[in-house]
């Protein structure tokens, strides 16, 4: 890089205009020009290509096995285990997850390592393996008790996925190193990228230029986090107590996964240990039973433990999480809360005294009662904000209050790589553009007020049209216009004309300029009743039948499209309180019909749907984010950085899919890192394409 340019001056951010920002260090030039790169999918895992990768990172003879689950029903997830270590696939060869000792995943204690101890550890354990091949830099992660991420350097460049802080998140490389100098864990996603050209980037001073100019940001992302805090966190898995020959009794869920070749053994484990046992023998047990196992801990060739079962049934115990305080009294240890004194079978000896801690187990009773532990937890794990980007979108999570406040928000914008003027197309997942006529569409209004901290107040008009309206069902709608001003009654139908305004990406919300609108049901207005329900056979349906206490009997309009005995407020003949309104000139079996709009037991006087909800945005991650981006902030780092999405929610189609150019193209990126004066962390990632490559 060419000699840093002259500190910038103060100032402060259309986007943010309650701080005042300061340069500690300099701003760096930029080369005058950079490649793009594409990120390249390759093609799904399968049973071959995963047993190779597994006996590369030292598997002996694996066994390939189908989860059967995920977070995505499109993720394809395939286990490789020995019975000892496990590997877990997502999607791709070369993105899983590898835990060398899974009966252990959960024990995480002791004195952590220095970092650069880490460092060395992690590093020579993947030299010896041959993954790390690239260039990279090693950082630590924020959220983890002694983790290492390995930060891929393309063309001397760090390649980012994300914003903020994202435990557990699918990056490069990352190497988790236990108190004992052993590694535990490796999150492992290599990336293909693939030259596409040489384009012009800003200056960092530019880039700053841009960020400052705008008022609503069009080309930037930014995150606030919480002040660092050290991780305190630490657990332990009764599975690291057992030595060979003990006899034990074991409480837990029995997971029996099932290998993908045909002949492959299945493989049974309980609180991730492996049960050698039959998996036919579970067969008569439903996955969510909780299982008491008795048996005897065999060890294995290779060190590695298992449970050789002896026995099992459905526990007649039940799965507890108490908190409380352990103490060591003698022989004895001692497990105090709220509810009594607990006797600690092999409390671990590293244990500290008097720490609060959670303990999860069955409480065997006795004098005093004991609690069989399966995992003990102490300490805490600090939160902080994170924004990672993958196929078809993003995620984040944060919230908090004044004191503790932890988001993010900003928009980057799409590429135009020919550098051609263009008419914008409509953003990802936006299937409609500004001006769009909106023309007698029928739904239902929803009205919130947000009610903000600092005394500010915002309304909030949702619309969910009726199925049939021919609006796009997967993004969410809200209305504006003077014409709305006070005079619609929520959960009442009504007919809307107006135009698309715009699209709000952050929450996948079409916002709509309402023009004019009538009820739908002119003079309907919401009522409420008191009554009883019954479920009732009515042309051959049945259905919840709502009589008054006036003697009238109406049919539930939910009870008409969803199974009736899933609806019951209460048990039938219980005095309840239905809101609601019914519908003109519909009747059901000689009913007229209610269609419901909330609901009480006991009935009260209010018709609470009738009214706007009122939130207190904190208490969910939404609030107002001016009143926390206030003060000064120092920026103290700034680097160029490529931008990519990660893998973690990517598949091989994806390639294929209209979106993809756009998501899967490598931008580069100024980021500005640095701190509110009373500790709060900032970055900031500004787009550094010019202009003309932006749309």
């Amino acid at each position: 890089m060419p000699a840093d340019t002259p500190v910038p001056p103060q100032g402060i951010a259309g986007s943010m205009p309650g701080i005042q920002f300061i340069f500690a260090t300099a701003l760096p030039l930029s080369p005058e020009q950079i490649t793009l790169y594409r990120l390249q999918l390759a093609a799904p895992v399968n049973a071959d290509s995963a047993r190779q990768v597994a006996e590369q990172w030292g598997m002996q003879n694996p066994t390939i096995y189908d989860t059967g689950s995920s977070e995505s029903p499109d993720d394809l997830l395939l286990d490789a285990s020995d019975g000892v270590n496990l590997m877990r696939f997502v999607n791709f060869a070369d993105q899983f997850l590898y835990w060398p000792n899974y009966a252990s995943v959960l024990d995480d204690n002791g004195p952590i390592l220095p970092f650069d101890q880490q460092v060395a550890i992690a590093t020579q354990y993947l030299q010896d393996l041959g993954v790390l091949n690239d260039p990279y830099r090693a950082v630590p992660v924020a959220e983890e008790r002694s983790k290492v991420r390995f930060v891929q350097l393309l063309d001397g460049i760090p390649v980012i996925y994300s914003i903020g802080t994202n435990r557990g998140s699918s990056e490069w490389i990352d190497v988790a190193v236990d108190s004992a100098g052993q590694v535990t864990e490796v999150t492992y996603a290599q990336h293909d990228f693939q030259p596409i050209g040489q384009y012009p980037i800003l200056t960092a001073q530019k880039a700053w230029q841009r960020f400052v100019s705008e008022n609503t940001l069009q080309h930037a992302n930014y995150a606030v986090l919480s002040p660092e805090r050290p991780v305190t966190y630490q657990s332990w898995a009764r599975n690291s107590a057992y030595q060979p020959g003990q006899a034990v009794d074991i409480y837990g869920y029995v997971n029996v996964t099932q290998p993908v070749i045909p002949g492959d053994s299945a493989w049974v484990s309980i609180n991730n240990m492996s049960v050698n046992a039959d998996a036919n023998t579970f067969s008569s047990a439903n996955p969510w039973d909780f299982i008491h196992l008795w048996g005897e801990i065999a060890q294995r060739d290779n060190g590695n433990l298992s449970v050789d079962m002896q026995g099992w049934e459905v526990s007649l115990l039940s799965d507890d999480i108490l908190t409380g305080t352990i103490q060591r009294q003698g022989d004895q240890d001692l497990f105090s809360t709220k509810t009594g004194d607990y006797l600690l079978p092999d409390l671990p000896e590293n244990y500290s005294d008097g720490a609060l801690a959670n303990v999860r187990g069955v409480i065997i009773q006795g004098s005093p009662p004991a609690i069989e532990w399966s995992n003990i937890d102490t300490g805490e794990i600090p939160f902080y904000y994170g924004g990672v980007m993958s196929c078809g979108g993003g995620g984040g999570g944060g919230g908090g209050g004044p004191e503790d406040a932890n988001f993010g928000g900003g928009s980057m914008s799409g590429f135009n790589l020919t550098g051609e003027t263009v008419v914008p197309t409509p953003v990802a997942g936006n299937p409609y553009t500004p001006g769009d006529s909106i023309e007698a569409v029928s739904g239902i209004p929803y009205i919130a007020i947000y009610q903000y901290a600092s005394g500010l107040q915002e309304e909030k008009i949702y619309f969910s049209p009726d199925s049939n309206s021919g609006l796009a069902a997967e993004v969410g709608y809200s209305l504006e216009g003077v014409v709305l001003g006070g005079v619609l009654t929520p959960n009442l139908p009504v007919r809307i004309w107006g135009q698309v305004d715009r699209y709000e990406s952050d929450t996948s919300t079409v916002v709509i300029n309402v023009t004019r609108f009538e009820p739908v049901y002119p003079g309907v207005q919401l009522q409420q009743w008191a009554g009883t329900e019954e479920i009732a056979n009515v042309e051959g349906q049945e259905v919840i039948l709502f009589i008054t206490t006036a003697g009238q009997t109406y049919v539930t309009s939910s009870s008409l499209q969803w199974p009736a005995q899933d609806l019951l407020m209460g048990r039938p003949g219980d005095l309840i309180g239905i809101e609601g309104y019914i519908i003109p000139d519909q009747l059901y079996g000689g009913y007229a019909v209610i269609k419901e709009t909330g609901g009480e037991m006991p009935p009260d006087d209010v018709i609470q749907s009738a009214q706007p909800s009122v939130y207190d945005p904190s208490m969910f991650g939404e609030f107002d984010q001016s009143q926390f981006l206030v003060g000064q902030v120092t920026i103290e780092n700034v680097e160029l950085a490529y931008r990519s999405i990660s893998l973690q929610r990517c598949t091989s189609d994806y390639a294929n899919s209209q979106d993809s150019e756009q998501s899967l193209t490598v931008q580069p990126v100024w980021v500005f890192t640095g701190h509110f004066a009373d500790g709060r962390q900032f970055q900031l990632q500004v787009q550094a394409l010019p202009d003309e490559y932006l749309y």
